[in-house]
């Protein structure tokens, strides 16, 4: 187990990792960067991603900032520091980009549904981790910048691959191409973001929609979580087939007759991942 990922709250490093009743809380934790993106928190959100997959009890994971910021993208100093967005060879760049890409990557593979929990700027590559995630729910504070056509480049940490299938293609082309801050609710207008709440219950809110989903049986929802997922890059009969296979999976497990016995008897179901 890392040093800066426990069951409890981390109270030290970049990075806070929390586990309650089956909802896995990230907090970023820099504030001295407004919680930048460096290499160590990277490794940090993979490994949280990790820990998340592993572990049968988690069904839902929350990313948020601490403070009053979200995320600020990229950690500015380091990348300049280390010179390999500046200063080194196409090949140095093309692999320090690829570094930052673990971020989606990692999201993406996460097993149980993310909220991305917007509690106030957004920015670059904190734009990119909210649109990673599978849902977003936003502060009255929160505000969405793309800024990089901005500073001359554009995003490549899968952002744009992202957008368009959130917001439809003409309006991913508008977010992108005017580079404008998007407030918490143009971005709910736009369908960037499902709901907006207040700030002193912006966090309450968050917990109680994940507990909308954890809820339900555990491996019900990793499997509709991958169905979806899978589901929006194949055709209808690959999708069928495969929902047919986690049907017959499903029906075999402890927890499908404790739901129905739950539903019956009108009680909340006691699952066990079983």
């Amino acid at each position: 187990m890392s040093d800066n990922l426990s069951e409890g709250i981390q109270l030290a490093g970049p990075l806070l990792f929390n586990v309650n009743c089956g909802i896995a809380t990230v907090t970023l934790h820099d504030p001295r960067t407004r919680n930048s993106l460096s290499e160590r928190v990277i490794d940090l959100i993979v490994e949280s991603v990790e820990r998340v997959n592993a572990d049968v009890d988690v069904k839902c994971m929350v990313i948020t900032g601490s403070g009053s910021t979200f995320c600020s993208g990229g950690n500015m100093k380091e990348m300049f520091t280390q010179g390999s967005f500046t200063q080194g060879s196409s090949v140095a760049i093309r692999k320090a980009m690829m570094g930052y890409q673990r971020i989606v990557r990692a999201i993406q593979s996460l097993e149980v549904p993310s909220i991305a929990a917007i509690n106030g700027p957004a920015v670059g590559g904190g734009f990119d981790l909210a649109l990673a995630c599978d849902m977003r729910l936003a502060s009255e504070n929160a505000k969405l910048i793309q800024r990089f056509l901005s500073l001359g480049v554009i995003s490549a940490d899968g952002g744009w691959w992202l957008l368009p299938r959130i917001v439809g293609l003409a309006r991913a082309y508008e977010i992108a191409l005017q580079d404008k801050p998007i407030n918490a609710e143009n971005a709910l207008k736009l369908g960037l973001v499902s709901a907006v709440f207040g700030v002193e219950q912006f966090m309450p809110k968050t917990i109680e929609f994940a507990q909308e989903i954890s809820r339900h049986p555990p491996h019900s929802i990793r499997l509709a979580k991958r169905l979806i997922q899978q589901s929006s890059r194949c055709d209808l009969d690959a999708s069928l087939e495969l929902a047919a296979s986690m049907q017959a999976d499903l029906y075999r497990t402890e927890d499908q007759r404790e739901a129905v016995a739950a539903f019956v008897e009108k009680r909340s179901g006691n699952y066990k991942g079983r």
